[in-house]
């Protein structure tokens, strides 16, 4: 649920299906724990309904996550770590988002065999990659402040090389 401001355009907001490609290894630490650096290109975005308008923002950026893994067991891995992007596509016409996406990713590794594994990720991004800052009028009281943060669940199918 989303606050909106007296006097603010009441706006609806929903999440946006896209992709993820990339390359990562894995460094072994120790019998139960891996480092796992990643490059990936991923598509961030949502759909948005105002009055008189709709339609979806994309955000592409060049990620690069730095995860630990623990392996409890052969058949799952708990990783966790930070991941910094560099955005380098925008669906706007002008430059309205930040340039750089910092966050926090969770999730589980289920490794089907040697070579094939299945992935569930949340990313929590920490910084604002957009701020928009108004007022209900002129000089009507403080301006106020909106951030938007890039928050989404990752799926993924990874495949080992090795």
């Amino acid at each position: 649920m989303k606050d909106v401001p007296d006097g603010f355009v009441d706006e609806d907001y929903s999440s946006a299906t896209s992709f993820h490609v990339g390359l990562f290894t894995k460094l072994r630490l120790s019998e139960k724990f891996h480092f796992i650096p990643e490059l990936q290109y991923i598509r961030k975005g949502y759909h948005y309904k105002s009055s008189g308008s709709e339609g979806d923002i994309r955000l592409d950026y060049i990620e690069l996550p730095l995860l630990i893994s623990y392996q409890p067991i052969s058949l799952l891995a708990i990783e966790a770590g930070p991941s910094a992007g560099i955005k380098i596509k925008e669906s706007t016409y002008i430059n309205f988002y930040e340039s750089t996406d910092v966050g926090a990713v969770g999730g589980l590794r289920f490794n089907l065999t040697s070579k094939w594994s299945l992935l569930a990720r949340y990313y929590y991004g920490i910084i604002s990659v957009n701020d928009i800052y108004f007022n209900s009028g002129p000089n009507q009281g403080p301006v106020e402040k909106i951030s938007t943060y890039n928050r989404n669940l990752q799926f993924s199918i990874a495949y080992y090389l090795k």
